[in-house]
């Protein structure tokens, strides 16, 4: 190895004593901050997809705990290391934990993936435009907690309004003239009439 480098460094010194040497063309300073601006760019973006991941990863670990107490969030974490390969430095891996999250039942279907190995790994090392399906497929066995039920239910049918306006009056039966028309002073009111009428008031 050290005679390779020294080889290699007689090599360019020759090139360069006979000007064969490639010279890199220096930057100009537009081109300079150019890079700079491309960089700083570069890493805010970094910066940020970094805080939306470390969101996602506390909204999970949030939902856990309410559904399973703080110690379950470390323990299913390890478990879908060891058992299905989770890796939170890989980015497929990092937008399912973002998939997740979204979910209303998300610390419930973190909680069964780390207890169902096969589904886990089958999610984890699936194309990335097929991990969604898979996680949907899931979480929609995985039961709801008690708080969230009625949530995901759709609404009930409103129950019909009732009116509070009195009942029709029934029709009358018989010579089908209202009985109101009657009265005791009609001239042609019969003694059976006039009893009837005045016994109805």
């Amino acid at each position: 190895m050290a005679a390779e480098r020294q080889l290699e460094e007689y090599r360019r010194a020759l090139a360069a004593s006979r000007g064969e040497e490639e010279q890199r063309p220096e930057q100009t300073s537009e081109q300079i901050r150019q890079q700079e601006r491309e960089n700083a760019s570069q890493q805010q973006a970094q910066q940020a997809e970094a805080q939306e991941f470390g969101n996602a990863t506390i909204k999970v670990a949030q939902s856990l705990t309410e559904a399973h107490g703080a110690e379950a969030v470390g323990r299913a974490t390890q478990l879908l290391s060891e058992r299905a390969g989770l890796d939170f430095a890989n980015r497929s891996h990092q937008q399912i934990i973002r998939d997740i999250s979204e979910l209303p039942n998300s610390g419930a279907v973190y909680y069964a993936l780390a207890n169902d190995p096969d589904a886990a790994s089958e999610l984890l090392d699936a194309p990335e435009r097929k991990q969604f399906a898979l996680l949907q497929k899931f979480a929609d066995k995985v039961t709801a907690p008690a708080g969230q039920t009625q949530a995901s239910q759709p609404a009930s049918r409103p129950v019909p309004a009732v009116s509070k306006a009195p009942p029709p009056v029934a029709a009358t039966s018989g010579s089908g003239r209202a009985v109101s028309s009657r009265t005791i002073y009609d001239d042609d009111c019969s003694m059976d009439d006039y009893l009837k009428l005045r016994s109805k008031k």
